[in-house]
């Protein structure tokens, strides 16, 4: 009887697997036809649900020209991936040092010496007041031009000071403004914790969240870890090599689009957001779910539908407002400008990241990837 009990249970177990590499199998299937038909070179999809990785591929090349697979373990550029990642080592730094949120700036960082009261948690939800540079109908965007802040400082600090002889484009908290704040946030780590921005982020974010693969680049650094860099070329309808990826990179460790890394490094990080009563002894809960939900003030309840629609901010992460036909209300998400994005729907208790390296790829991914993951889910059930 017993002998006869263990075989069906062995037999339903491999049924059950049998089962799932056959889904597993099905979606690979559809992303090789995306990296195909979209033109992209390659990438790697983890796709996490309840606690469990139930799907972890590489699709396509790494290297198109030399053929080479992509692999699970190959490194990207997470470009503004890295914001989220800064943000919260913004609240460990604030965790550590007993301090909540809206502590202004000039408490953190007496050097840079404004007028304006501009709260931490301001420079978190981009509402700062800061900008990025490139707004050409406004004086204080030449100015960013002419000092070049992110662009041409050769330190945080020296970053800092370029800034502080530009004027704020909004007052604080008046308006949402997509900017270098996390790079503001990287200058401000370095200063309360008297450690260089990259080796704090090595000792006290990257090594205890197991992130064994994540780093930075920095101008004039080789990396030959690092997938090769693609753009679309509408002539050739094909994508086409970057010769010189070091174009997008800083002289600085830039908080804001600076860090490298695996697609499963990133995993480990979300780990932190999804199951926050697990890394108490980390960050405080209270303060880690502070990032996940929307912070704007009252007077702005979204982020300009140009960037994402239906969408507030919370701390480095995109927030859906309502839900949609496939993301729920609560969800959030980010992406980085080579193609490189994440989603947590915390309905469904799902967390996905997907990584490739093709310039402006992001939104071909999640058009595509999106509803290609859940309709897979549905099939599943």
């Amino acid at each position: 009887m017993k002998r006869q009990f263990f075989t069906s249970l062995l037999m339903s177990i491999v049924l059950l697997a049998g089962k799932a590499n056959a889904q597993a199998n099905e979606l690979k299937l559809q992303l090789e036809n995306l990296v195909a038909q979209k033109n992209i070179p390659g990438m790697v999809v983890i796709i996490e649900q309840e606690g469990q990785i139930i799907f972890d591929q590489a699709i396509g090349y790494s290297n198109i020209e030399q053929k080479t697979p992509m692999s699970k373990d190959q490194r990207f550029r997470w470009f503004s991936m890295s914001k989220p990642v800064t943000a919260v080592a913004m609240l460990k730094t604030l965790h550590d040092q007993g301090l909540d949120v809206d502590v202004p700036l000039k408490t953190l960082y007496p050097n840079f010496d404004r007028d304006e009261k501009i709260p931490v948690s301001t420079i978190m939800n981009h509402t700062a007041g800061f900008g990025y540079g490139g707004e050409w109908n406004s004086f204080t965007g030449w100015l960013y031009w002419m000092f070049g802040p992110l662009e041409r400082a050769n330190s945080l600090p020296e970053l800092m000071s370029k800034l502080d002889g530009i004027p704020l484009m909004s007052d604080p908290g008046e308006e949402f403004r997509y900017s270098m704040s996390s790079d503001v946030l990287g200058a401000i780590i370095q200063k309360v914790n008297g450690q260089r921005f990259d080796k704090y982020m090595h000792e006290k974010i990257f090594t205890p969240l197991k992130m064994t693969s994540t780093g930075f680049i920095t101008k004039g650094m080789t990396d030959k870890t690092l997938a090769p860099f693609y753009r679309y070329d509408r002539e050739s309808k094909s994508s086409i090599r970057v010769e010189d990826p070091t174009e997008w990179d800083k002289h600085v460790f830039s908080g804001g689009g600076g860090m490298t890394g695996t697609a499963s490094d990133y995993m480990h990080f979300l780990r932190v957001l999804t199951n926050p009563a697990a890394y108490e002894s980390f960050v405080a809960e209270d303060k880690l779910k502070q990032v996940v939900v929307n912070q704007l003030p009252a007077n702005l309840p979204a982020i300009p539908e140009t960037i994402y629609p239906k969408t507030g901010y919370g701390y480095g992460v995109g927030v859906k407002l309502e839900d949609e036909k496939y993301l729920n209300k609560n969800s959030y998400y980010w992406a980085g400008l080579a193609g490189t994005i994440f989603w947590v729907d915390p309905a469904k208790k799902l967390t996905v990241v997907a990584m490739t390296q093709l310039l402006g790829g992001r939104k071909a991914m999640e058009k595509s990837l999106v509803p290609m993951v859940y309709d897979w889910l549905e099939t599943k059930q």
